[in-house]
C-alpha cells in the first residue's frame, strides 16, 4: 500500500513540477525513448476507442524549416531533436469506410451517407490533445522537456502541402521534445491562477472586476501596450488584437469550411506561398534587468529559446547585442529574485 502511495506521488510531483522548455541542451533522443513517448499517447483516453488522431514525427530538415516559417519564425523549434504533429484524423475512417463500401450499404438501406461533421471533428480535437498530453508526461518522466507549438494552426495552406495532408487530418498541436540544458536542477514554475477562479462546483461563475483584480496578482508588467489603460485592455492589445491571432482565425475558418465540405482533394503538386504575416516585422520585446537584484543564477541563460542572455564579468546575467525577444516570458517566470520584466514593443 506505501509503495502503491509513493508511485501516485511520484506521478503528482511529475505534474505539479512540469512546465514548458524552449531551450535544449544538444544531446539526441534516443529511439527507445522515442517509442516510448509515441507508445504513451496511444494510450491516451480516446472517444469510443476510435483513436480519432494521427502523429507525424517531424526530422526532415527541410519540412522542419518550412514549420519554422509558418510558426511565426520561432527558431527553437528547429533545435528541437523531437518533434511529433499531431492531427484530428477521421479521414482514416472515412477511407475505411470506403474500402468496405459503406456508401453502397447507405444506398441499399435507404440511408444518407454521411461524411464528417461539427460533433466528429470536436471529439477528434480531444483525442489529439488528450494524446499531446500523454506524450508530455511521458516524456518528462524521462527527464525529457516539451513545449506546445500552438502556431502549428497558421498558414494551413503551407501545413497542408509540406506533410500532404487530405480534408479530414488537420494539425491541432504540435510539440516539441529536449533535454534542458542543466540536469537535476528544477526549473522554477510559471505560476496559476488560484484555484478559486478555475474551479466551480454545478454551475459556471461570473468574476467581477475585483475577483479579477485579485485573479492577476501576480502578474507584473512594467509597462502595457500602448493605448492601454489597464491589464484588461492591455491583455486584449497582447493576444487578442494581434496579427498571428488573426492568421490562426483565417486558417481556422478554412480547416473548419473545409471539413463539412463533402469531399476535397487537394493538389499538393501546385505551389502554396506563405500569407504576407507583419510577426516577420515585429520589434523585439525589450528585456529590463534589475541588476541590483540578480543573484547570478542564469536561469534566463538557460531557459531563453534565443539564447538573449549572457553571464557578465561580475556573474550576473546581462543581455546580447542585437538580441530578438519574442516575449515567451520563460526568463520572467524563471527569475528566483523577479529582477527581469519584459517590455512589449509590437
Amino acid at each position: 500500500m506505501k509503495e502503491e502511495k509513493e508511485k501516485i506521488n511520484q506521478t503528482w510531483k511529475l505534474i505539479q513540477n512540469r512546465r514548458s522548455l524552449r531551450s535544449y541542451s544538444s544531446k539526441k533522443i534516443d529511439e527507445e525513448d522515442k517509442q516510448k513517448i509515441i507508445k504513451g499517447a496511444m494510450r491516451a483516453p480516446t472517444g469510443s476507442n476510435m483513436m480519432m488522431y494521427s502523429i507525424i514525427e517531424i526530422d526532415d530538415p527541410d519540412k522542419i524549416a518550412t514549420v519554422v516559417k509558418c510558426c511565426d519564425n520561432l527558431t527553437f523549434i528547429g533545435k528541437a531533436p523531437f518533434i511529433l504533429l499531431f492531427l484530428a484524423d477521421m479521414q482514416r475512417w472515412n477511407d475505411f469506410y470506403q474500402a468496405f463500401d459503406v456508401d453502397g450499404l447507405c444506398k441499399r438501406m435507404n440511408l444518407k451517407y454521411q461524411t464528417p461533421e461539427e460533433g466528429d471533428l470536436l471529439i477528434a480535437i480531444c483525442d489529439a490533445m488528450i494524446a499531446a498530453q500523454n506524450a508530455c508526461i511521458v516524456a518528462e518522466s524521462l527527464g525529457i522537456g516539451s513545449c506546445y507549438i500552438g502556431d502549428i494552426l497558421e498558414q494551413i495552406e503551407i501545413i497542408r502541402q509540406t506533410f500532404k495532408l487530405p480534408q479530414w487530418a488537420i494539425p491541432i498541436t504540435m510539440v516539441t521534445f529536449g533535454y534542458p540544458k542543466r540536469k537535476n536542477k528544477p526549473l522554477h514554475l510559471s505560476p496559476r491562477f488560484d484555484q478559486k477562479y478555475i474551479h466551480f462546483k454545478n454551475e459556471y461563475k461570473h468574476l467581477t472586476a475585483e475577483e479579477f483584480e485579485d485573479m492577476f496578482t501576480h502578474i507584473k508588467i512594467r509597462k502595457f501596450r500602448p493605448g492601454a489603460q489597464n491589464l484588461g485592455q492591455h491583455y486584449y492589445l497582447d493576444f487578442i488584437s494581434t496579427s498571428f491571432v488573426n492568421e490562426i482565425n483565417r486558417s481556422a475558418k478554412i480547416i473548419v469550411d473545409d471539413w463539412l465540405k463533402k469531399e476535397i482533394k487537394f493538389n499538393y503538386t501546385s505551389g502554396e506561398k506563405l500569407i504576407p504575416h507583419p510577426v516577420d516585422l515585429m520589434d523585439s520585446c525589450t528585456i529590463h534587468i534589475d541588476s541590483e537584484k540578480c543573484i547570478g543564477c542564469m536561469e534566463c541563460f538557460y531557459l531563453c529559446p534565443n539564447e538573449n542572455y549572457i553571464k557578465q564579468d561580475n556573474h550576473k546575467a546581462g543581455v546580447k547585442e542585437n538580441y530578438y525577444c519574442f516575449g515567451c516570458l520563460s526568463c520572467f517566470y524563471a527569475c528566483p529574485k523577479q529582477c527581469i520584466e519584459i517590455e512589449f514593443n509590437y
